[in-house]
């Protein structure tokens, strides 16, 4: 169903995750939220869930804000240049491969003027990172939340051809978990396509 007169400034974005067994290093990308305020996809804030390094098994939330002194400043996406990075907060453990990860991130953007934002994310329902008092807008608030994006992205080119998978995706006002053992999403050699 879409809200449009909705404004949503809390979500929650689930997904399924696996990386084979013989999958070679990581994607730098994988997710991220954005709240886009312009027809050039002039973003005021994007909450990244990446990896830090090229090749790391380590995710990190990386928190960047398009406002300053309250006022839209990027003209464009992933308008570098006018970014105000927000400080990156990175696991401490590394990324499985060869089985199904339950990934779920969370975001909160601040009340006016308050550093009160939060970005957290989850591995197999379990809190893994946290980054608190996020200044994500000032007391901008044209726009809230209002595009999630999944990656497979390299920066530097993927080390050969290969595929991860993505299953069960749900966004949510609300934590939702993971799915419970018997109804875990069925392993990629088990789909069947045309």
């Amino acid at each position: 169903k879409i809200r449009s007169d909705a404004n949503f400034r809390e979500i929650y974005w689930r997904w399924y995750v696996k990386f084979p067994e013989d999958f070679q290093s990581y994607p730098d990308k994988m997710t991220r939220i954005t709240s886009f305020a312009t027809t050039n996809w002039a973003q005021a804030m994007a909450a990244h869930v990446w990896t830090n390094e090229p090749g790391s098994a380590k995710l990190s939330l990386d928190p960047v804000s398009g406002i300053k002194n309250n006022q839209l400043v990027t003209t464009k996406w992933n308008d570098m240049g006018n970014f105000s990075w927000l400080g990156l907060t990175t696991s401490t453990q590394d990324f499985p491969k060869g089985r199904w990860v339950c990934v779920e991130a969370h975001i909160k953007l601040n009340d006016a003027n308050q550093s009160n934002g939060l970005f957290e994310l989850y591995i197999d329902d379990q809190l893994d990172i946290t980054k608190e008092n996020v200044n994500w807008v000032g007391n901008w608030d044209d726009y809230a939340l209002n595009a999630i994006h999944f990656s497979n992205y390299w920066n530097g080119g993927a080390p050969t051809e290969q595929a991860r998978y993505l299953d069960a995706i749900v966004v949510s006002q609300a934590k939702i978990g993971c799915i419970s053992a018997a109804k875990k999403p069925n392993p990629p050699e088990d789909v069947i396509s045309n």
